[in-house]
């Protein structure tokens, strides 16, 4: 939160509170940036140092006010809330009622013991609860009418943004709502607190379907927050995924359809990808179920299809799945494969892929679904399974499709969901302007861990 209380080490008036976070939960000689500084242990162990020792320059002394006037203005939605990051609890604890059962959760066990000390004997105390617990692997048995985050958001990595995103859509109801108390940083480098933006939040929240209701000026704001700090009022869009990003882009469905249908698909090579072809005859691609997303004429589907591999392509234009059937359907291997008119978002198979071929689907999506198209990659994936990416960098035009992109791009979103690069590589049989640009990637899954 904005500052300290009056029981707690205060900033120095030349020094700031953000930097003065930093600091604490990063002491000289601890990195607070980089790949190491957010590891779970460290994480865990950083917090609970912090909170032992009462260096904990976020901890306001009492409730938000701006959350507080809310609940008593009766503009907060009552059932179940959940507060991430909860500290001491004053949130949790200000708003509970009759109406409204609040979860505080928080992964250090001294700020778990504070909050419940502090609280046992309020009058309200059956409405409220305290749990020890990482949000990232937390399961309730119930979801979440509000979920409220203030100094929780700033706290974790920058990559782990996605994650973050994906879990409030996973705990919300499908018309729960999502309030964000959001302060930009981007004075220092380094974290936590880590910079910050509204953008930020809109970046990773757009893709799980959230859509602000209200961004406004948070009035009662403290000390250099004021005039800078928002209130984010986020609802679920009742839209599918891709319906919604085709609405907000250029029609995206009805283009490629179109396209199909008039001819114009300047990404179709007319036959198969050059580099595929040559790793099926060379033995260099992994046997079992295969699915290529935007498959469109089929040409790498029936390519790579054999006896060891069933391979499923997958298009959302009918006219190019009509057409990769007609081309397709009298083959030799024609047993070996099919091809689905599916929405790759939302299509659920009955069972998992032991290899996932990407080339020109990743630059044709808009680029805040990204971190989705990651999501269900991991989601469609075998745990052993292997993603392989044709990546074109592209950087001299705006807008799309196709969209700016880069190696860095894939791996931004692909990080975070445990996919790790097996190699990364040029690709020799790249065609045309591709040549001497173009890489192949090959991706894995790294063991499961903690997200936090």
């Amino acid at each position: 939160m904005a500052s300290p209380d009056n029981t707690k080490p205060k900033a120095r008036s030349s020094e700031s509170v953000t930097g003065l976070w930093v600091k604490t939960v990063y002491p000289p000689g601890r990195s607070a940036a980089g790949s190491e500084a957010f590891r779970p242990a460290l994480a865990l162990r950083s917090w609970e140092e912090k909170w032992q020792q009462g260096l904990t320059p976020w901890d306001l002394g009492k409730a938000t006010p701006i959350i507080e006037h809310l609940h008593q203005a009766g503009a907060l939605p009552n059932g179940r809330t959940l507060i991430p990051g909860c500290g001491r609890g004053y949130d949790v604890v200000a708003i509970a009622c009759p109406e409204r059962f609040v979860v505080g959760l928080d992964i250090s066990d001294s700020a778990i013991k504070k909050a419940k000390e502090s609280s046992s004997s309020s009058w309200n105390a059956s409405h409220f609860i305290f749990l020890k617990a990482d949000f990232f692997t937390w399961n309730p048995t119930e979801l979440f009418d509000l979920i409220i985050d203030y100094t929780f958001f700033c706290a974790i990595e920058p990559d782990m943004r996605p994650a973050w995103a994906s879990r409030m859509q996973q705990l919300l109801k499908p018309d729960g709502e999502l309030l964000t108390l959001m302060f930009p940083i981007s004075d220092h480098t380094g974290g936590p607190p880590y910079k910050v933006s509204i953008a930020d939040y809109e970046k990773v929240l757009h893709p799980m379907r959230f859509k602000a209701v209200s961004i406004v000026d948070n009035e009662m704001a403290i000390g250099s927050r004021k005039g800078r700090e928002k209130l984010g009022r986020w609802k679920r869009s009742d839209e599918p995924l891709l319906t919604r990003s085709i609405r907000e882009s250029w029609e995206l469905l009805s283009g490629w359809e179109k396209s199909w249908q008039q001819g114009h698909t300047p990404w179709d090579l007319g036959k198969p990808t050059p580099i595929i072809q040559h790793l099926h005859q060379t033995g260099t691609l992994p046997s079992g179920r295969t699915l290529v997303p935007g498959c469109g004429c089929g040409y790498d589907v029936v390519t790579i299809a054999c006896p060891e591999r069933f391979v499923v392509g997958l298009d959302i234009s009918d006219s190019a799945i009509k057409k990769a059937k007609e081309l397709s359907s009298s083959l030799w291997n024609a047993n070996h494969f099919t091809f689905l008119k599916e929405d790759f978002f939302t299509w659920n198979p009955t069972e998992l892929f032991d290899l996932i071929f990407d080339y020109t689907f990743f630059c044709a999506i808009e680029p805040d679904m990204r971190s989705v198209w990651a999501k269900r990659m991991r989601h469609l994936l075998k745990p052993d399974g292997e993603l392989l990416t044709l990546m074109f960098p592209i950087s001299d035009h705006a807008g799309g499709p196709p969209y700016k992109v880069s190696v860095a791009d894939y791996e931004e979103v692909l990080h975070p969901m445990g996919f790790k690069a097996v190699s990364i590589v040029d690709n020799k049989m790249a065609i045309g302007p591709r040549k001497g640009r173009e890489k192949l990637g090959r991706w894995k899954r790294t063991p499961s861990k903690s997200l936090l």
